[in-house]
């Protein structure tokens, strides 16, 4: 029945299932949807203001609050400490650059074997690498 419905439903219709006690599906059934109750355009500014006045937290972002930053509160202080040495940072940029580091080099010593025998070594210390390691060993001795 299932096939018959979904190739019957029409505009309007959908072809549904819902959960039950222990999250076992439903039968399917076929149902009406509701079309969207929504506007494509922009609306006016009368519907907006009408809108927003209804809202109930409309009034908690009505006002425009300009709270004191962490960056003023500690300038502030170190002004506070020492007027004289606080001059040149706060005039200076806000922006914190931390030093680039560079990459970490392979050590000379190491040939590309010896990297790729370390790097094998690894992976199979690894937990990963042990289950890959008993499944080929496994399978090659005939365990299960």
């Amino acid at each position: 029945e299932t096939e018959v419905a979904i190739r019957e439903v029409g505009t309007g219709e959908a072809v549904v299932s819902l959960l039950e006690a222990k999250s076992v599906p439903s039968m399917v059934q076929r149902t009406l949807i509701r079309p969207p109750s929504s506007q494509m355009g922009p609306i006016t500014v009368e519907e907006r203001a009408a809108i927003m006045a209804a809202s109930p937290i409309g009034a908690v972002y009505d006002l425009t609050v300009d709270r004191e930053s962490a960056f003023e509160m500690l300038a502030a202080k170190v002004q506070k400490a020492d007027p004289v040495a606080a001059e040149p940072e706060l005039n200076s940029a806000h922006r914190y650059e931390p030093e680039k580091e560079k990459p970490a080099a392979r050590p000379r010593g190491d040939s590309v074997g010896t990297a790729f025998a370390k790097s094998f070594a690894r992976a199979i210390g690894s937990r990963a690498g042990q289950q890959v390691v008993r499944g080929v060993l496994g399978g090659l001795f005939g365990r299960r």
